[in-house]
């Protein structure tokens, strides 16, 4: 009976609690998930003294607010280090390899990410008749969102990418401006005098190392009546080493609702199904979340 006893006791789950200190509330309790990194790229292509750090995660929930987050992040100085050698170098997808860039891949990630999306957004617009003169898109990849958004308010674009590739197809397309920034875990940028009346960033937010600051700063450069669409915020991918917050929709808005009055959604922004993100989602579907300094007397749009 004492061997069985022992036996049960090895296998039954004991919780590991340590200290260290929540990206979104600070506190200093938390709960160890036992989780490895799976880097799908070459770790060779990452120094030694960046990689110990990188790969390493400490993912954890904090037992305050529930965050879910990796607590063994780079800190400033290493980030920048790290993305100097450049995301596309950190990649198994080929086309950001090779010099002759397929036409196929990109229609077939437009489809996936775009096609459905600007759709939404299309409805979504009608409804809410913004006025929009300036726009900021924080990662532009092939120029989908930049396209549409000319066409619907024939507006000035400006951009922010940490792809190279991404940069090249965009320069023959002249569709936005380049702005020369950072958005792979800060977002930083060369000085701008503009406020945007439209923001939209695709999938800044899990990779940020600190991400109150991020939205503050996204924030700032709202209009008074901006308005900044979060698309592809909302994945759980914790072993990814990129990724350091694993938010779910609530968790999302939750924060958004400490930086703007008014927060919602955009309804099955995608139609494909992501094991990393549906689960996570109020209705079981990837959303855009909007934000605005306004009522836009909107809250969900169908």
């Amino acid at each position: 009976m004492q061997v069985f006893n022992k036996l049960i006791k090895n296998f039954i789950y004991k919780p590991k609690y340590f200290t260290a200190k929540c990206m979104i509330c600070e506190n200093k309790n938390a709960l160890l998930v036992e989780q490895n990194c799976y880097p799908d790229f070459d770790t060779n292509k990452i120094p030694n003294y960046l990689k110990d750090k990188f790969l390493k995660k400490k993912n954890g929930i904090c037992m305050n607010c529930g965050t879910f987050q990796d607590y063994n992040l780079l800190n400033i100085n290493q980030l920048r280090k790290l993305n100097k050698i450049s995301k596309d170098k950190l990649t198994t997808e080929q086309f950001f390899l090779e010099n002759n860039k397929s036409e196929e891949y990109i229609r077939n990630f437009n489809n996936v990410f775009f096609k459905n999306r600007l759709k939404k957004w299309d409805s979504f617009f009608n409804k809410l008749k913004p006025k929009i003169e300036n726009t900021l898109i924080l990662r532009y990849w092939f120029g989908s969102s930049a396209k549409y958004l000319k066409n619907k308010f024939d507006c000035n674009i400006y951009g922010i990418e940490l792809s190279e590739a991404c940069r090249e197809v965009l320069k023959k397309k002249k569709l936005l401006k380049d702005i020369r920034g950072e958005i792979n875990g800060e977002f930083i940028y060369e000085k701008l005098d503009t406020k945007f009346d439209l923001i939209c960033t695709f999938h800044i937010i899990p990779h940020s190392i600190n991400v109150r600051k991020t939205i503050e700063d996204i924030r700032k450069l709202l209009s008074k009546k901006g308005l900044v669409i979060f698309s592809s915020e909302i994945e759980r991918k914790p072993t990814n080493p990129f990724h350091n917050l694993h938010l779910s929709e609530v968790q999302l808005t939750n924060i958004l609702r400490e930086y703007f009055p008014f927060v919602g959604r955009i309804d099955r922004c995608q139609t494909n199904y992501q094991p990393q993100t549906n689960p996570y989602t109020l209705k079981n579907d990837i959303p855009d979340i909007f934000a605005t300094n306004y009522d836009p007397e909107l809250t969900i749009s169908k």
